[in-house]
């Protein structure tokens, strides 16, 4: 009785080498394979967004492969004494290498916290420099898995405590199931039937669709670099565009179209703002945009310079509007509404 006791909880002093070997390593294939295959999800769902979205997460990559060689390595040397010290049958440095390995989670989680919450966009800003949008994404990306790190290292050192003491099926298990549902959900569609646009189902084909949202979101750089982006645009041209939209009092400023707009464009006007969202969207060229009350808070004037700029050179765009605006109604040619979770078009 006392033996089959031992057995239970000491397999790596009394099991037979190839027994122990077959029962540690097929469990933890398996759950590594299952870890691989959700790697491979996740990267296809961030693709779908956009290949500034997979960029960025290209771009995190290595700080993510630094943190699971420092969580392999150190569960890894827990593994290696504590399964010596099991194999030895001394109680007092197993219960040592558990309590170490413990803290030693608790002190690299606490060193990648610090970096997510002070150093993350000093990583990202000297990568790409050029391209906010990546840096955005990375900066939200990297930061979620710098903060919360101390699950990867508590998943890791958990792990190999369990897998030191022979009872690698339980460990198949935590690694395991997140995969599992992520796998599922990752192929759950949110909606039934079918969304089609000149007559290509919204599930099969990547549009190129451009968003202007109620919430404006300007960097802490030029005007000019807020509205290109990414793209070439001369500074003759912005500057006929910011004429149109009466954005005057920009160019009248000390160093124009080059004026640093301060974080989310503090040194800017709710009006002047929005117009510049949405020229910026306009810049970007998308076949589809969808524009979320694009002429909220403005007064009488401006509500009707944005109107004017999206009558003339929206025209060819398809667009999707939100709004409670009636002014807006000289854009559409298409009314819907949504009320009580249902979709009816009104004749108007």
């Amino acid at each position: 009785m006392e033996l089959e006791q031992d057995k239970q909880q000491n397999k790596m002093g009394v099991l037979p080498i190839n027994k122990l070997l077959l029962s540690m390593a097929l469990p933890m294939m398996a759950s590594m394979l299952v870890q691989a295959l959700y790697n491979i999800v996740d990267s296809i769902f961030v693709s779908k967004i956009s290949e500034d979205a997979l960029s960025a997460v290209s771009l995190a990559f290595p700080v993510q492969t630094f943190m699971i060689a420092i969580g392999s390595g150190t569960g890894v040397g827990i593994n290696a004494y504590l399964s010596r010290s099991l194999g030895e049958n001394n109680r007092r440095n197993v219960n040592r290498a558990a309590t170490n390995g413990i803290m030693l989670v608790f002190i690299s989680a606490l060193i990648f916290i610090i970096f997510g919450l002070f150093f993350v966009r000093m990583f990202f800003d000297g990568q790409s420099a050029d391209n906010p949008e990546i840096i955005e994404y990375g900066v939200s990306y990297l930061s979620i898995c710098s903060v919360l790190s101390f699950a990867l290292f508590g998943q890791m050192t958990f792990e190999r405590l369990l897998q030191s003491t022979g009872k690698t099926f339980y460990a198949m298990i935590t690694q395991g199931t997140g995969a599992i549902i992520n796998l599922i959900l990752g192929n759950i569609n949110s909606y039934k039937g079918q969304v089609l646009i000149d007559n290509n189902n919204l599930k099969e084909v990547k549009l190129d669709i451009g968003t202007v949202s109620q919430e404006i979101e300007l960097f802490n750089m030029s005007i000019k670099d807020n509205l290109c982006l990414d793209k070439k645009i001369s500074d003759e041209e912005i500057i006929k565009y910011l004429k149109e939209l009466e954005l005057n009092e920009i160019l009248l400023m000390e160093e124009g179209i080059h004026t640093i707009v301060g974080e989310k464009g503090l040194k800017l006007s709710t009006g002047q703002k929005r117009r510049i969202n949405i020229l910026r969207s306009y810049l970007m060229d998308k076949d589809i945009y969808i524009l979320d009350e694009p002429t909220s808070n403005l007064d009488k004037h401006t509500e009707e310079i944005v109107v004017n700029f999206i009558l003339k050179y929206f025209k060819n765009k398809t667009l999707i509007i939100v709004t409670h605006n009636e002014k807006i109604n000289e854009i559409c040619n298409k009314f819907y509404k949504i009320e009580n979770h249902s979709l009816t078009k009104l004749n108007m």
